[in-house]
């Protein structure tokens, strides 16, 4: 991996770097429409969920979104979330809400299609979205999948297959990012339907005993 560091092309390297910020930017809107989200319609202290949650995303950023399955029933629990939501919500948002993974995804296949001097015409871009959210959906909670729905996408767009190889030597970082955020949004949401459906022991998120320990 050195060996390729000192002899790559100064432009892949400003452009590798150009996608990790370009999806930690990303992320971080990310985070705050999951805040905003979890504010408006779960009504409870956003800054008080994500400081809640923000240990549990940092013990899981480097396992997947299956891995981190006991994690987030803690991290539910502790939020005062009733079992009888997120015994069945968890699990099923570790395989089907990989939002951040999808915003990965989009940020790596138009950085390399720019690289490789592609052109992504309207067409394209919304059958690119569309294949997104599809494979998001459809994807599993394990690390490396993502890698797999890049290489769907650029074949779609008709851009070199060598081009996932580059994205392969920072997928690790990418990794990094993406876990904790797949599993914020499916906590998040957790959330709020206990909200509405009346199974969020509020005493309990705000440091008191609950109902649901």
């Amino acid at each position: 991996m050195m060996s390729a560091m000192l002899t790559a092309d100064s432009k892949i390297i400003l452009m590798l770097t150009g996608i990790i910020a370009a999806v930690a930017s990303g992320l971080a809107v990310f985070i705050a429409v999951c805040c905003l989200y979890a504010g408006l319609a779960g009504k409870v202290n956003p800054l008080r969920f994500l400081s809640k949650y923000f240990s549990t995303m940092l013990a899981i950023c480097t396992a997947s979104s299956t891995a981190a399955i006991p994690n987030n029933f803690q991290a539910c629990n502790e939020l005062g979330i009733s079992p009888k939501i997120y015994s069945f919500s968890v699990p099923l948002g570790a395989t089907i809400s990989l939002d951040a993974s999808a915003l990965c995804v989009a940020v790596c296949v138009l950085s390399l299609a720019r690289m490789y001097g592609v052109e992504v015409s309207g067409t394209a871009l919304l059958s690119m979205i569309a294949s997104i959210v599809l494979l998001s959906v459809g994807t599993p909670g394990i690390p490396g999948a993502s890698i797999v729905c890049i290489s769907i996408i650029l074949s779609q767009l008709g851009i070199p297959a060598e081009a996932l190889g580059v994205i392969m030597g920072i997928d690790s970082i990418l990794h990094v990012m993406r876990v904790p955020n797949n599993c914020l949004s499916c906590i998040t949401t957790t959330l709020v339907v206990a909200s509405r459906e009346n199974l969020l022991d509020r005493n309990k998120f705000y440091g008191q005993p609950g109902a649901f320990a």
